[in-house]
């Protein structure tokens, strides 16, 4: 054994420890980031008494090695399924959407035709109270008309009766009795026909105020 051996085991000897410690220490801190722990692997490292036992701890994998390649595989196809997600959610919330604005115009179109059809409604109520007044208002001249023609009557025949029992009782003035009986008769008849002429036209005819 050369003098360079005996001092290289001289120094192991006396150093050996700390310097196992040391690179202990610089070996965890290069390989064993936060992020990553491997538990198994740091806890051959920390048990380790030499530096070929620490070497030996860390080139030995660790007791759960990690597929980066499978783990990225299965990162892709999941942010894939939420893209796809993504998609059909906006898809169906743009058709969701048309499909309101669909029913806005619908309901526009069908408020309108309502008022329209409220408007008609009324316009043709108003027409039918209007034709209802004239019709009361016409049958109220008819009324007024009917009771005027039956006075009229009336009159005319109490004058009938009254020129047979003068005729009755007056042989000399017969002649003139035969003369005034025929024209009251014909007066008469000239107004009931004339009475029966307006009947119609007064229920036809507006009422003019």
């Amino acid at each position: 054994m050369d003098a360079a051996d005996e001092s290289t085991e001289r120094l192991c000897a006396v150093f050996g420890s700390r310097l196992t410690e040391a690179i202990r220490c610089l070996v965890q801190v290069m390989i064993d980031p936060p992020r990553c722990q491997d538990q198994a692997r740091g806890r051959r490292i920390a048990e380790a008494r030499s530096i070929p036992e620490l070497v030996a701890a860390v080139q030995e994998p660790g007791e759960y090695p990690r597929v980066l390649a499978e783990e990225l595989g299965q990162l892709q196809a999941r942010l894939a399924a939420e893209q796809a997600a993504r998609i059909a959610a906006e898809r169906s919330a743009f058709n969701t959407k048309a499909e309101l604005k669909k029913m806005d115009r619908w309901l526009i179109s069908m408020a309108a035709e309502n008022a329209e059809l409220q408007k008609r409604i009324q316009a043709s109520e108003d027409q039918r109270i209007t034709s209802d007044n004239q019709v009361a208002a016409q049958q109220g001249d008819v009324e007024a008309h009917d009771e005027i023609l039956a006075r009229t009557t009336a009159r005319l025949k109490q004058a009938d009766e009254l020129l047979e029992s003068q005729a009755k009782k007056s042989s000399a003035t017969g002649s003139s009795t035969r003369r005034a009986w025929p024209c009251s008769r014909t007066v008469w008849r000239d107004s009931t026909a004339t009475s029966r002429r307006m009947a119609p036209r007064l229920q036809i005819a507006p009422n003019v105020t």
